[in-house]
């Protein structure tokens, strides 16, 4: 799910590594920016953490690297720029963007073309002009691609395998979301890709956590067979993904998002995935690579399932499915 820092201020530290180092660490001292564009949720934090411990594996600890991380909203395009002015003013490395990846990755390179920039994760790097192409990206900037064409298709695929049948797909985003240089893209893609299956695929907006109730609720009377959250940013802790996932079960409505909190499925990327590409890549650029000659690195998706979800939905998911999947909540 995408993720955001809702309020205007901004914080800015100098954050030294844990000496957790396992490799032969490098002779100098390096810094790294972090470009963090969003809420300091458990989603976010868990990302960060491992980040930092995938630097420590590669020899890096705190006596060879600082890291400046910088927290700002995507609201805020002039706050935003003004914190990559001060990460190059402080004459970072590498900046890491997190949390709006795409967009601030986008802004980040609008201040500078010389400091190489990392992002988390795009939906499509070379659609939103991140980058020239996936094998040659050219330019100060690369990262990692989420295929954001075919992840909709395979979440469709399956969708459909759990339902027997989907002709409708509410996607369940915000209005903030829709402020985001790539949601245009996004629409697109997906109502396309809805259209091409035989699905109508609405976006609605829902702009906190409270007003998911009736939004469920009207999808509901409207006949929508199924909804996907995970381009809403406003869900930022478990205990409200919980909730959610429980309010889809009472509307007997089967809904993307994380299996764990009680959403029927998921196609998502192993944990820390992203945050160890993008230490990789950070790694390679310190160690002399230009982003420039570093291909962007494409996603690799599991499924997940939960069972229980499922039986409590009245679903039959058939064993097929059951054995595609990389978890599975029974």
């Amino acid at each position: 799910m995408v993720r955001r820092r809702h309020c205007a201020a901004l914080a800015a530290a100098s954050v030294l590594v844990p000496v957790w180092a396992t490799a032969q660490p490098t002779s100098r001292t390096h810094r790294v920016g972090v470009l963090d564009l969003t809420d300091h949720n458990e989603w976010n934090e868990a990302d960060y953490r491992e980040f930092v411990a995938e630097l420590g594996r590669r020899g890096y600890d705190a006596r060879n690297l600082v890291i400046e991380r910088r927290f700002g909203s995507l609201a805020d395009v002039v706050q935003v720029r003004a914190l990559v002015s001060d990460l190059v003013l402080r004459k970072v490395d590498v900046i890491f963007t997190m949390g709006g990846a795409s967009a601030g990755a986008l802004l980040a390179r609008q201040v500078t073309n010389s400091v190489p920039i990392v992002f988390h994760s795009a939906g499509d790097p070379v659609a939103t002009g991140l980058v020239s192409s996936l094998a040659k990206p050219g330019g100060n900037v690369t990262g990692l691609s989420e295929q954001g064409g075919e992840f909709y298709v395979k979440t469709c695929e399956y969708l459909r395998d759990a339902m027997g049948r989907l002709s409708s797909l509410a996607v369940l985003t915000s209005s903030f979301a829709r402020s985001l240089p790539n949601f245009a893209l996004t629409l697109a893609s997906v109502t396309s890709i809805g259209s091409a299956m035989g699905i109508r695929v609405q976006f609605v907006d829902v702009d906190t956590p409270g007003d998911f109730d009736a939004a469920i609720r009207r999808l509901s009377d409207n006949g929508v067979q199924a909804a996907d959250v995970r381009q809403n940013p406003v869900i930022t802790t478990t205990s409200q993904a919980a909730a959610i996932a429980s309010t889809f079960i009472a509307y007997r409505m089967p809904a993307v998002g994380p299996t764990s909190y009680g959403f029927l499925l998921t196609l998502d990327t192993p944990d820390g995935y992203e945050a160890r590409v993008g230490a990789e890549y950070v790694d390679k650029i310190l160690r002399g690579a230009k982003p420039a000659d570093l291909p962007v690195q494409q996603a690799v998706w599991e499924l997940s399932l939960n069972l229980k979800t499922a039986k409590a939905l009245g679903l039959n998911i058939p064993q097929a499915l059951v054995l595609r999947a990389a978890h599975v909540i029974s």
